[in-house]
């Protein structure tokens, strides 16, 4: 698993080409709860600006979050995107695994 300090009030994020049968499944641990997103690149930019967006996946408010998620309308090579924010008030370490 890869390890990354998360800010509180910080978005951090991790691009992935989607893979050929555009099910990905990704784990995260984090010390204080986190949310997580799965969201295609127009969703992100939407969720940057604040603004209303859907997911394909993710969990508000845990430690633990571990998902299979069905990318069903974006293909290969198209990119997908894993988020991770702290809504916490101090530095949280993040453990993150994707497996395609």
């Amino acid at each position: 698993m890869k390890k990354v300090t998360v800010a509180p009030g910080e978005l951090f994020t991790v691009k992935h080409k989607v893979p050929r049968r555009r099910v990905v499944e990704f784990k995260v641990i984090a010390n204080d709860p986190v949310d997580t997103y799965v969201l295609n690149e127009s969703e992100l930019k939407r969720l940057r600006m604040g603004r209303k967006y859907e997911t394909y996946g993710g969990f508000d408010g845990r430690t633990f979050h571990h998902q299979v998620v069905e990318l069903f309308d974006l293909r290969a090579p198209d990119s997908w995107y894993l988020s991770v924010y702290n809504p916490g008030d101090i530095d949280t370490d993040v453990y993150y695994e994707v497996l395609a």
